[in-house]
């Protein structure tokens, strides 16, 4: 009995202290779970207040340096709808010198986000005054760095994009900055501002002494499109700066203004700039004035090599077989090599020669094989008589090529009596197979009953098995023509 005893009071401790135990767990989840659920708010809370709590810790240092920016930045990237009050503490700060990097992030993050910024008058406002006074800080520098240049095209971008007419001034004084991307993006800016106080800055920069403003002007005048802008632009035109007059063309060419048409044709006859000439011929051939037609056959002729090209152009799209004489003439006097070819090429899709006069002048003079090629294939397909003779004589020639595109050519001609000419180069023995193949085309071109005999004849006693065989095919063709 005293040890059952013994046992059972050593078990009802030992359930004593498990009971304990359990006891005591029981009460640390008790108190445990409410401080859970404390911390929970807690962070509940913090999450909501304390990027404030830590922004307003921020404002009151004594130095905003890059890390505080940092620091801001992040806490703005959390927060999804900012207070008012705070999103102002925040852009007075930014307005301050030391503050560059929340300021690069704010100009970005105001175009994003304008609609949002926009609901509030004073939030709109604020944003208004940071970017005047940060184009004010980039354009007070002696000199502006790269990356001067890329906050003033993030700024540029959020006037252009939402049109903010607060910021016209500033914006006005970009289009003469020196950098293009810069002048464009404010020209785009203003342009989207669509505020007419626009004119008369651009009028005060085309009057400017210095032609480099007034090359501005255009440029703005460029992006304006309006047709308002005529008369100062056909004024420009008799600038004495040669970069002026340039410019002023290739503006008046979007307008596609018909009062211009004289001017240009000023230009392209007698404008010391050649780079002028270039652009007016270019103009007027996209424009087609029956009017400037004889001046672009009389710059045909320049001294110039670009001016020359440019006119040739203009006057192909004219697409008047009157013109293929005037082109043919300067072709017998061409000295490029590269227009040659365009002059050439010219003819042919006048499809006219032009009598003759610069084809049979490569002809008998040109070194250039290529050249001669080209102007042996063109007389070729415009077969005009005056060449005949010249590209009988090609069938001698040294360069085999030349020989085969010559070969070839008589055949756009169907002339009878060039059949013993061809038929000699097509049984000589020593002849190269791509003129002998080239000569037999010819031949079946002509389609002349004369040449059948020889025919039946190089048929059976060609040495080159191919041609044998392609002889007698063209033989059945031309037999089957006439006996069927």
């Amino acid at each position: 009995m005293i040890l059952i005893y013994k046992y059972r009071f050593k078990n009802i401790k030992f359930l004593n202290l498990i009971f304990l135990l359990i006891v005591n767990i029981f009460a640390c989840l008790i108190l445990i779970y409410p401080c859970e659920i404390y911390a929970q708010n807690l962070q509940n809370v913090a999450s909501k207040y304390s990027p404030v709590a830590e922004t307003d810790a921020i404002w009151n240092l004594e130095h905003g340096g890059d890390f505080h920016d940092q620091q801001i930045i992040t806490l703005l990237e959390k927060i999804k709808n900012m207070p008012e009050k705070l999103w102002l503490n925040i852009l007075s700060l930014a307005r301050e010198e030391p503050h560059q990097i929340l300021r690069n992030y704010l100009i970005v993050r105001f175009t994003v986000n304008f609609p949002y910024f926009g609901q509030s008058e004073n939030i709109y406002q604020s944003y208004i005054l940071l970017l005047n006074e940060e184009t004010r800080r980039i354009m007070s520098k002696d000199q502006q760095n790269d990356e001067d240049t890329n906050r003033l095209l993030k700024i540029l971008a959020s006037i252009s994009q939402w049109k903010l007419k607060e910021m016209f001034y500033p914006t006005s004084t970009l289009v003469a900055y020196p950098l293009l991307e810069v002048r464009k993006a404010a020209n785009e800016a203003m342009i989207n501002i669509k505020d007419d106080r626009f004119f008369p800055i651009v009028l005060k920069l085309a009057e400017s002494s210095n032609p480099v403003e007034r090359t501005y002007a255009i440029d703005s005048l460029f992006y304006l499109k309006d047709d308002r802008t005529l008369p100062i632009l056909l004024q420009l035109l008799a600038d004495k700066n040669k970069s002026v007059r340039y410019y002023v063309i290739r503006t008046l060419e979007v307008l596609n203004s018909q009062d211009a048409i004289p001017y240009y044709i000023r230009i392209l006859r007698s404008d010391s700039s050649n780079e002028a000439r270039i652009l007016a011929a270019n103009v007027l051939g996209k424009l087609k004035p029956p009017a400037a037609y004889n001046s672009l056959l009389e710059v045909l002729s320049d001294s110039d090599t670009a001016v020359r090209k440019a006119a040739l152009l203009s006057i192909n799209e004219y697409n008047s077989v009157n013109s293929a004489y005037f082109i043919s003439r300067q072709l017998a006097q061409e000295t490029d090599n590269e227009l040659k070819i365009l002059e050439i090429k010219t003819l042919l899709s006048l499809n006219n020669s032009g009598l003759m006069t610069g084809l049979n002048r490569i002809l008998k003079d040109e070194t250039d094989i290529n050249i001669l090629i080209w102007a042996i294939y063109v007389s070729g397909k415009l077969a005009d008589i005056n060449g005949y003779d010249l590209i009988l004589e090609k069938l001698s020639h040294q360069n085999e090529k030349i020989r085969e595109e010559a070969v070839m050519a008589l055949a756009g001609f169907k002339y009878k009596k060039a059949i013993p000419n061809i038929l000699l180069l097509l049984s000589n023995k020593t002849e190269k197979f791509s003129v002998q193949c080239a000569a037999l085309y010819s031949i079946e071109m002509i389609d002349d009953a004369s040449s059948i005999p020889d025919l039946y004849n190089l048929s059976m006693n060609h040495d080159n098995l191919l041609i044998r065989s392609r002889i007698k095919v063209v033989l059945k063709e031309m037999l089957d023509k006439r006996y069927r």
